[in-house]
């Protein structure tokens, strides 16, 4: 199998390439800018013409030691000498695809969700491809965007970065959040709050953001909900540890969804504090 590195991977599309130039145009590019495996995918294609521009683009790449993938055909990969095949949920099997293609050829396949990923048998593949991440408008059978958030619930992925425009310290902090979100990492607060609506009855934003602050180095792995009003608020934070709740001028301390007592808007923090101190 020759040997590939997935760190910059370009996909080739005829329909997008041709704002670049075409597909040529697009890969010579992507070589300057350092690509280092590509797949070139043309679902609106017949074979012939993708066959013919496999070989283009495999003369390209080859001398550079680029990889070539194809998408889908098994019959096109080996008839252009591409270096390997990728395959979706709906294509051949991993099974069929590693049959077809032979031991040395590398194999991808494409996964949206962990039952995804353990329908396949993963000493036959070479790689996965995970996703869409995001919500993508280059491929309309994508499926639904499942977020860092999904990927990291389903236990796929051993690092993440994220990138802020903002003090690069913030980065940690936002990262340690998504991890307390998704329940993986319980080291401290999980603060949460409603986004609000036509009955948020008070300013949520400077409560919400004293009580991060307060709280920055609380070591109790507990959740707190900041809530925006007393109808529906504790019952929507009912898994919360403990939380308020906003209304004109005075709000509630709740506990697991039930409200505990009543205090004035000014003494909300203050009093939730003496709750968790509590806990």
């Amino acid at each position: 199998m020759p040997r590939f590195d997935l760190s910059l991977y370009l996909v080739l599309d005829p329909d997008q390439s041709e704002r670049s130039g075409g597909l040529m145009e697009t890969a010579r590019a992507a070589i300057s800018g350092g690509v280092t495996i590509v797949q070139l995918r043309a679902p609106q294609w017949k074979k012939r013409r993708m066959t013919e521009a496999a070989r283009a683009l495999r003369t390209l790449l080859a001398p550079r030691g680029i990889p070539l993938i194809i998408d889908d055909h098994a019959d096109v990969m080996l008839a252009s000498g591409a270096e390997g095949l990728h395959v979706g949920q709906d294509d051949l099997s991993a099974e069929d695809a590693r049959r077809l293609i032979g031991p040395e050829k590398i194999l991808g396949f494409s996964a949206g969700n962990l039952k995804e990923l353990r329908g396949t048998a993963p000493e036959l593949v070479d790689y996965y491809g995970v996703g869409p991440v995001f919500a993508t408008r280059s491929k309309a059978d994508a499926g639904a965007a499942i977020g860092i958030a999904g990927l990291l619930c389903e236990g796929i992925g051993d690092t993440m970065r994220v990138s802020l425009t903002a003090d690069p310290v913030e980065e940690v902090y936002a990262a340690k959040r998504i991890l307390q979100a998704c329940g993986i990492r319980r080291s401290g607060v999980n603060l949460v709050s409603c986004p609000t609506c036509g009955r948020t009855a008070y300013d949520m934003i400077p409560i919400a953001e004293e009580l991060e602050r307060r709280l920055a180095d609380c070591k109790k792995n507990i959740t707190v909900a900041v809530m925006g009003c007393v109808v529906n608020g504790p019952g929507e934070a009912s898994a919360a540890d403990i939380g308020v709740a906003g209304g004109k001028g005075e709000g509630m301390i709740f506990r697991k969804g039930k409200i505990l007592y009543k205090v004035p808007q000014e003494k909300l923090v203050d009093a939730l504090m003496e709750e968790i101190k509590k806990l």
